[in-house]
Order: C-alpha cells, then structure tokens, then sequence
C-alpha cells in the first residue's frame, strides 16, 4: 500500500471515529459512563498520592536549610565537638551546637512522670527559622534561669503534650534529673523539629547551662551532639557542602561525625513518606485495574451494539485494520476524557490536603502541580485501558460478516480467545515495567504485583469456573435455583466479570483489614505478653550495683537483664566505606546512623548461632564481632570479614566470628552487632536493662516500680514498653485511615463496573423476566432468582478474596514486619457478608425495571 493511500485510509478512519463520537456524545456517551468514571478514579487516585509525595519532596528541598537548623549538620553520640572542630566549623559561618536525648519529667509534687524529648540549644538556635512559643512571642526570649526560693529555676518551654501528661501548666516547675525547671511556654513553632524524626516523647527545649544542671551527662550517656553550621558565602551554597564535608572528614578522619546537609534535612521522615505514598500508589494502581474490567465490559458493550455496523463494513470490503482503527479511535478518545478528569481530580489533592497533611507531619506542605508524576499516572491509565481494550476489539474485528449478522453469541475457538488475551499482554508488559522503573523499593512492587495478577488470573479462572460448572451441572427442581444457575451459565452473562471486579476489590480490602489487625493485635496483646515491661537506659557504670539491687528487691518475681551499651556507626564494609559499599535495600538502614552496640564474654540468652563459633570468654585477641544473621547477608557480610565502626570518636576494626539468628518480635535486648569483650575496655559505657514479669506486668506493678525508680535514681530514663507501643499503635492507625481512603477508590470502581456489567445485559433480563411471568412465576419467585443467582457469584469471589487476602497480609506481617501473624476471620467473614450483600442490593436494584414490565408490551416488541 503506497503512503498516500494510508493516509487517506487513516483520515477515512477518523472521519468515521470523528462521527461516531459526536454521535456518542449526544447521547450522554451512551454505554461510556462507566469506562469514564473507571479510569478517572484509577488515575485519580495514583496522581493524587502521586502528586501529594513530589510536594512534600519539593516542600524538604525548598525548607531543607530550616528543617535541618543549617546548611550542614555534623552530629555524633556521646560527645560533644572539640575546640579544634569546631573553630573548623566556625571559619566557615554561623555554628550552633544542639544536644538531644530522653529523659524523665516529673511534676513538682511528683505525683506525675512522663518520658520527654529534651534538646539543649545555644545562644546562636535557631540559625535558621524562627522559635516561637503559643502567642507569637520569640520562645529564645523565654529561655535562660531566674532565681527561686529553693535555689536557680531554669526556664524552659515544652510541646502542648508535656502539660498534658504531667498535668501541669505554664509557669509551674518540674524536675528533670537533678534541675528544677520552670515552664515558660508551650512552643508553637520548632523549625528544625522535623529532622528529629519520631520522638518517643513531647519536647522538653532548655539551655545548655540547664542540661548541665540536669546530672544528665555522666560518661557514656545516650546523648546526640549536632553542630549546625550556616554559611556565610551564599554565592555557592551547594559546593561549600561539598567541599566542607569533604574537609571535615578528611581533617578529623576520628570525628565520626554523620554529616547531612540541606538536601538530606529529614531523610528518616522522607524515606516514610515515600514508602507510604508508594503503597497507596499501589493501591490506587489496584483501582485502575480494577476499572479496566468496567472498561472491558463497556467496550465489548458497545460493540456488541455496533455488530450490524461492523458486519455490513467488512461485507462492504472494509478490513479489519480499518475497523479497528475506527473503533480505537473513538474508545481512545474517550478513553483521554476519562484519563483527564482523573488528571485533573489528582492535580487538585496538593492543594486541598497540603494544610491537614502538613499540620499532621509539623511542615507547611507546599502544593505543587508535579508535571512528571501526573504524566506517569496518565500514561498508566492508557496501558490500564489498552490492556484491557485489546481483548474485545480484537474479537469484533476477528469475527466474519456472516457470523455478525447472526444473532446469538459468536462462538469463538480456543486458540483464538488465547491469541486475543495475548494482544493485552504487551500493555500489560509495558504497564508493569512503568510501575517498576518508577518504583522506589521493589521489595514492596514486585511483590504487590505479584499478588494483583495472581489474584486477576485466579478471579478471572474462578469466574470462567463458575460459569462452566453452571452449565454443566444437573439442572436443580427447585424453580429459583435453576433460574440461577441458567443465568449464571447464559452466553454473554457478566458472571466472570462480576467475580473479577468484586473479588479484586474484595481481595484488597480484605489483605489491609487483615494487615491493620494483624499488626495491632501483635501491638496490643502478643508483644506487651513477650515484650519486657521497661528499658532503663543511660544507667551510669557507678551506679550499675545499686541499681541492680534496687531492682531485686523493687521488682519481685521479674526477670531482670542488664548488659552494657553503647552507640557506633559502621563506616567501613570490607574496607569500603560505607556510603559506597552495595547492599540490600532490607538492610541499608543499618548504615543510615548510629546503631546500638554491646560486647559479651557468653552468646545473649536464647541466641542460636546459624555460622561460626562464638569467642572464649577469656578472649583478649584482636577485636570479634557477632552479626544478626539476616541483616549479615544483606550487608554482604560472611565470616572473616572486616567491618569498621566508629566509637566515641574512634574507628575500630573488627572481623566476623559469627552469625546469629534474633527474634526481633521479642522486644528482648538484642543488638545488631556484639562484641568481643576486650573491645571497648576502659571505654565511660552505660548500662542497658530491662525488667519484664512473666506474662507481662500488672499496670499496679509498673506504676509501682516507675514511681520508685523516678524517685530514686532521678536521672535513669525509663520507657514503659506499652506507653511506646501505644504510640506505635496510634501510628498504624492513622495510616490505615489514609490507605482506607484510597482503597475506597477501589470498592466505588468495583461497585462502577458491577453496574455497567448489570446495565450491559438489562435487555436480555426484560425478556427473560416477560416470558417467566407469562408462565406463572410471581415476583416474589423471580426476585428469589435474581438473589441467589448474585448471591452464588459474590461467594466465589468472596472466598477467593478471603484466601488470597488472608495469604496477602501474612505475608506483609509475618515475612516482611516479622511480627507474628494472627488471622481475623471475624473481620474477614464481615467483608466478605458486605460484598455479598452490595452484589445482592445492586443486582436487585439493576433489575428493578425488568420486575416491572409488563410481559405482554415486552414480547409483543421482541
């Protein structure tokens, strides 16, 4: 065919796509509703989440200085900057030195204790931003000491939590450690809060003279020193973080310090955020497949309505080339005016959920309209669609003339409904290596890929098996259920698509009800049972006996496990330093900070060792290490090999002797890595211990040993294991609220595509309806029919859903979270009764009209 011929084919063709457009669109897109609302709540939904996490990326890019408290942050455990570092830091521009770290409050009388957040600041905080208290006055003004009766009371401000959980007010003193402070305000604004990440506790804001005061910093304690460091020079921002990190590691190779700068202000918030909005994304990807279905029904609709046309075409000497690019001219027009509405919806969510999102996450969240990711949601709606188009074109286009024009379904061999189904695999392809590139950990994609198109091939088989099973089965005496089971069998039923639509949302639903459950009954009942009652941190080495033996005797009958404890950063793996070696995704964020170390003479208790041997307890050679096993093979870690870790200041060398297995769902002390006992001699450590009852304290038990503990050794920081459990619990909470949402853009599309399934085949249930009842069946018997036959169908998908769901979420819990696994078939059993229910109600409700006709108008129009 030479070009000027194919271009005149394909101007023919839009000149007729053109037509039956404008034809569609006067007739309200007759048959097209659905396939409109489909993919605009899929691709609604993947450009919202989509677009609300480029906002919060943009939103840390544009704040990063402020969130951080600088331009660069240089931070270490234990131990404050030295003079020499720290006039390195001052040549450079502003520095302010902040300190962090937990500690216990305790009300005036003392009656009330709680865990707080304290942060030490210097004259120069904020260096970037503003510190503003409730009222709108400058909170640096607030802080600083002022004589009181019973000696100094230092002044300083907490978060509006603090007054709350020590019952107090402002203007009333507290004790923390061994310093009486007075609270002058409640901080309304903290611009580097964000950066902090999780707190285990509201924020407790004093000078450095009243941390002093506090006892707080013996050898060894649990304290995060930052350097902020503001440039003077603003010309080139971004090479004078370059290059001072580079001088600061090169001239202090001892430091230790974790650098971070503007760019990176917040990147344990930031890698929450993104893995959040990549699991709703997900979900959102979930809801356009789901509508796929609906636009699969709606295309092979509306060609079922064009066979006439289509036939007298192709009899005409049209190809099928032509047809199908007619036909896929109009579908992918309107196939575009779904895909913008939803574009559009997505675009708006920024700006209408920046402010509650935001003021959740302590940030003014700047709205963007995020060009990238809105174009990557819209080019995931056109495979979506092309994917599932595909099928129902191809077999129009297939089909002769004659068997056109023939009345009744087409019958179709199976090698050519594989050849069709095999035309939807390449967008289908193209779909799943979007998702995947665009992806930012594959350890959750692949696997929710995996489960999706399981769970379509399984729905869409369970569906053909119904429909095969009700063909072939014996036909029932009872009138209802035979009535049924031939509905369900008809050519041209919307059985298997009812099952597929329903099922995958169904299946969703029931895998996050299950995952939400799962995890809050491991927060709530199983861990609080294995889970030590309290952590003691920061006990000092000299007081380590006399706490010991307070404990013996304050916690009678409680297992009691004390071990000692410091804070090290990996900096090197195999002599490759650690911001370059090549490891899992899994374990990186080993890597990411400063980690919790110990040293042992005898293997913990409970320890199982999966490699090597452990050291004599008389060890005194070079330096051993002992490696959670998991996290060991994802560091690419075996025995024998060299780690480095950086120690109060310096670098120490060890091999791995080890590998050991930890069952982190415990909550039992466990750590990362242990060592030799002769590694750390002579180094100022703390001690670690924990008291836990067995099966868990009484709350009159821990209320006890709380009070007395904060009573008599002031500055040991105490945490109720269920008070940060309860936390944790709030948190799995509030996100489910959000992944509820969007999966509620999966239940409307599913309910979308049971309509247009129901609607596509009301004609062929008028006239079944009209001849039942001019042969005697009442209405009552009728809607019996109708009942079972829906109700047949959502059991299918529904124990489908239940299975698949169930299998889904102990995947997510037990292999990925690690916590143990207990089903909810309550939860479950109420999904699955509400999906039944809706297929019933909305069945019934299509059918209205067919119950209504009147038989003799009905057959005298056939």
């Amino acid at each position: 065919m030479s070009a000027s011929m194919g271009r005149a084919r394909a101007a023919t063709a839009l000149r007729f796509a053109a037509r039956e457009l404008r034809g569609n669109l006067r007739r309200g897109l007759r048959g097209f509703g659905i396939f409109v609302a489909c993919l605009a709540l899929g691709v609604a939904a993947i450009a919202g989440v989509s677009a609300l996490g480029r906002s919060f990326d943009e939103t840390l890019s544009r704040q990063g200085d402020v969130i951080l408290g600088g331009d660069l942050a240089l931070a270490i455990n234990h131990t404050a900057a030295t003079p020499e570092e720290r006039a390195y830091l001052e040549a450079q521009g502003r520095v302010s030195e902040v300190a962090t770290l937990r500690a216990m409050a305790r009300s005036g009388d003392g009656a009330t204790t709680a865990l707080v957040e304290v942060k030490a600041v210097d004259a120069a905080y904020p260096l970037v931003g503003r510190l503003t208290v409730v009222g709108g006055d400058d909170g640096r003004t607030r802080l600083g000491v002022e004589a009181g009766a019973d000696g100094p009371l230092h002044r300083v401000l907490v978060e509006e939590a603090a007054l709350d959980r020590l019952k107090v007010a402002v203007g009333d003193v507290v004790t923390v450690g061994t310093a009486r402070l007075k609270i002058a305000g409640v901080i309304a604004e903290e611009p580097d809060r964000l950066s902090a990440g999780l707190g285990f506790g509201p924020r407790l804001m004093m000078t450095r003279d009243a941390l002093d005061a506090t006892g707080l910093l013996a050898p060894g304690s649990l304290v995060r020193w930052q350097s902020r460091l503001l440039f003077s020079d603003r010309r080139d921002v971004d090479g004078a973080i370059a290059r001072v990190s580079a001088g600061a590691r090169s001239g202090f190779p001892q430091a230790g310090w974790e650098i971070r700068s503007r760019r990176d202000a917040a990147p344990g918030t930031k890698a929450t955020i993104e893995r959040f909005v990549q699991f709703l994304t997900l979900v959102g990807l979930t809801t356009l497949v789901i509508g796929g279905v609906g636009v699969a029904n709606a295309v092979a609709a509306h060609l079922e309505r064009r066979r006439s046309t289509i036939a007298i075409w192709k009899a005409l000497g049209a190809t099928g080339g032509f047809v199908a690019m007619v036909h896929g001219l109009e579908i992918g027009a309107i196939a575009l005016v779904g895909i913008g509405l939803g574009l559009g919806i997505g675009a708006l969510v920024p700006f209408v959920l920046a402010g509650p999102f935001g003021d959740a996450l302590g940030l003014a969240l700047q709205p963007v309209l995020a060009p990238a990711e809105l174009a990557a949601a819209g080019l995931e709606g056109l495979l979506t669609a092309a994917m599932f188009v595909a099928a129902p074109l191809a077999a129009a286009v297939a089909t002769r003339p004659a068997v056109l024009l023939r009345d009744g379904e087409p019958a179709s061999d199976a090698r050519a409904r594989i050849w069709r189904w095999s035309l939807a695999l390449v967008p289908g392809a193209a779909l799943v290596a979007l998702v995947l590139l665009s992806s930012p950990d594959r350890r959750i994609t692949v696997p929710y890929l995996v489960v999706t198109a399981v769970a379509l091939v399984g729905l869409r088989l369970a569906g053909e098996g119904l429909v095969l099973l009700a063909r072939r089965l014996p036909r029932p005496p009872i009138f209802e259920l035979r009535s049924a089971m031939a509905a369900i069998g008809r050519p041209g039923a919307p059985t298997a698509s009812i099952v597929l639509s329903l099922g995958l949302g169904a299946t969703l639903v029931a895998a996050l009800v299950q995952i939400e459950s799962g995890l809050t009954t491991a927060i709530a009942r199983t861990l609080p049972g294995q889970a030590p009652s309290f952590f003691f941190l920061d006990v000092p080495a000299r007081d380590a006996d006399a706490f010991r033996g307070f404990l013996d005797g304050a916690a009678t009958g409680a297992r009691i496990e004390d071990v000692p404890m410091l804070r090290g950063r990996i900096v090197r793996l195999k002599g490759v330093p650690a911001e370059e070696a090549k490891v899992a995704e899994s374990s990186r964020f080993v890597l990411a900070g400063d980690r919790g170390i110990t040293f042992a003479a005898r293997p913990p208790e409970g320890t199982t060792i999966t490699a090597g041997n452990w050291w004599s307890e008389t060890h005194a050679g070079p330096p051993q290490v002992s490696f959670d096993d998991e996290t060991a093979r994802g560091l690419g870690l075996g025995l024998g090999d060299a780690i480095t870790v950086n120690v109060l200041g310096r670098d120490i060398e060890a091999r791995v002797a080890n590998l050991r297995h930890i069952e982190w769902d415990r909550l039992s002390i466990n750590f990362f890595m242990v060592f030799s006992p002769d590694t750390f001699r002579g180094a100022p450590v703390t001690r670690l211990v924990t008291v836990a009852w067995p099966g868990g304290g009484s709350a009159e038990q821990e209320r006890t040993l709380f009070r007395a503990v904060v009573e008599r050794f002031p500055t040991i920081t105490a945490i109720r294991v269920k008070d940060a459990l309860a936390q944790v619990d709030a948190l799995v909470r509030r996100s489910a609220q959000g992944i509820s949402v969007v999966a509620g853009f999966a239940l409307v599309a599913a309910v979308l595509v049971l309509g247009g399934a129901l609607a596509a085949r009301s004609e062929a249930r008028i006239r079944d309806a009209a001849i039942l009842t001019a042969i005697g069946a009442t209405r009552r018997r009728l809607m019996s029919a109708l009942a079972i036959e829906f109700a047949l169908v959502a059991v299918v998908g529904g124990v489908f859903a239940g299975v698949v769901g169930t299998l889904a979420a102990r995947w997510v819990v037990a292999g990925v979270m690690k916590l143990p696994f207990v089903a909810a078939p309550g939860l479950v059993a109420a999904t699955l009764a509400a999906m039944a229910v809706l297929t019933i109600g909305l069945g019934l409700l299509s059918t209205r009209t067919a119950l209504r006709a009147r038989p003799a108008e009905v057959l005298r129009a056939a």
